[in-house]
């Protein structure tokens, strides 16, 4: 339990560092304001969800988000 934890998180983690890259360019013809919203509240979702420890509900956010980036 504690080893499929980890990897959760681990998987959280490598998701926000790759939003906060695209959330911090300057400028990227690709994304819009309203994209960048959107990858904000995902960021902002994915800190409180790591404070979490429901393996379950993490294991299916962690797995969205990262099909989603």
């Amino acid at each position: 339990m504690k080893k499929e934890l980890d990897d959760v998180y681990n998987i959280i983690s490598r998701v926000m560092v790759k939003l906060k890259y695209f959330i911090d360019l300057p400028e990227n013809p690709y994304l819009d304001f309203q994209k960048k919203e959107k990858l904000k509240d995902i960021y902002n979702t994915l800190i409180k969800l790591k404070n979490s420890t429901n393996i379950t509900k993490l294991r299916q956010i962690g797995e969205l988000a990262l099909s989603k980036v």
